[in-house]
């Protein structure tokens, strides 16, 4: 099967939840003998595209004169990530008419938070381009069951499939990593994008400020739109928060392996990369109830689920931190769950079963 994959960096290590997904699924729909491509629009580096030959992908930078005139090998079926990119828009206006089907896989992109932002400009663009998009798509897929609900009221009309596929870990780097029980000195660790507003960076520091006598580290790389006021942040910050430039592998797996507890405040979350990462290595994890991941969190007993309230959530880290066992049990609770749910191999099993049948159903 021929399978083109849009929504990626070139860059496998861009600090980006959608990428690292997209990487995972692509390399272990390549070593199941499938014809895999990562289309990416810009200028490729040769650093890049050996990585990809490493996973048995072919990135390449689409052109459209070329899609054109027939100069790439067609795929079977497309895999669109995230939403409200304009050249999707154009590729799949063409595959509909060459009657090639293509799924959409919108990674929170439809999210009411994330619609908010830039309000006007995505109501025109929704309106006019993107739900058309979505309703010639053979299936739309949730990345948690709770996300279902938002592409229904988003098109509540649409005839398609919807499907609910977790998003994976990169197990093969974390798979050696496995929580050390560290309480001796009380590490608290977040990974991801350092968007203010999105990944609640403010409530994290001020929650950091109630706590002083635990350390805060941070891991991640700097938000455009929200940099000034990171800067601002930082100013004012208690002196037991580290910044940190993102890490990646098997140093990614030892950080959280030596954590204390994996603590993430997103005011909305499709899913979280890092979360189910730390999730896997037994590490214990404090989210807020803000985050789609919560409900999976709280009903399978991995972590602790804490309101958005700062005062409150201080008491609460402190409170679960006293609890040996019980935090010993969230571990082994958590490990045991991810190797079941998040295996890449799996994950990229789910989707090409679901590749078949829509490409059966299209025929």
């Amino acid at each position: 099967m021929v399978i083109w994959h849009y929504g990626a960096s070139e860059n496998a290590n861009k600090v980006n939840g959608i990428n690292s997904t997209i990487w995972q699924i692509a390399k272990y729909q390549a070593k199941s003998g499938n014809d895999v491509y990562l289309m990416v629009n810009t200028k490729l580096k040769s650093k890049n595209i050996e990585k990809a030959k490493e996973y048995g992908i072919h990135l390449i930078r689409i052109k459209f004169y070329k899609f054109l005139r027939n100069k790439y090998i067609l795929p079977d079926i497309v895999h669109f990530h995230s939403v409200f990119i304009p050249h999707q828009l154009l590729y799949a206006y063409c595959f509909r008419k060459i009657k090639i089907p293509f799924i959409i896989t919108p990674n929170g992109g439809i999210d009411p938070n994330v619609l908010k932002r830039n309000k006007i400009k995505k109501l025109i663009f929704s309106t006019i381009f993107e739900k058309m998009k979505f309703k010639n798509a053979s299936a739309i897929v949730a990345v948690l069951p709770q996300e279902v609900e938002e592409i229904k009221h988003y098109l509540p009309k649409y005839n398609g499939r919807i499907a609910s596929i977790s998003n994976p870990v990169e197990s093969s780097v974390l798979k050696s990593a496995s929580w050390e029980n560290n309480f001796q000195r009380i590490i608290i660790t977040y990974m991801g994008r350092f968007d203010v507003l999105h990944k609640g960076i403010d409530i994290l520091f001020e929650v950091a400020k109630k706590l002083p006598e635990f350390e805060f580290h941070l891991y991640g790389s700097r938000d455009k739109k929200t940099s000034k006021l990171f800067d601002k942040m930082l100013l004012t910050a208690g002196k037991n928060v580290f910044i940190h430039e993102p890490i990646y592998g098997v140093e990614k797996g030892k950080i959280l392996a030596e954590s204390t507890i994996y603590f993430q405040t997103s005011r909305w979350e499709a899913f979280g990369i890092s979360v189910a990462e730390a999730l896997f290595t037994g590490l214990p994890v404090f989210i807020t109830q803000t985050m789609k991941i919560a409900d999976l969190i709280k009903n399978n007993d991995l972590g602790v689920v804490l309101s958005g309230n700062v005062g409150e959530i201080a008491m609460k880290i402190k409170e679960e931190l006293i609890q040996r066992e019980r935090l010993k049990n969230y571990s082994i609770n958590a490990s045991c769950f991810a190797l079941k749910n998040f295996q890449p191999e799996t994950i990229a099993i789910q989707y090409i079963q679901l590749y078949k049948l829509l490409i059966n159903e299209f025929n």
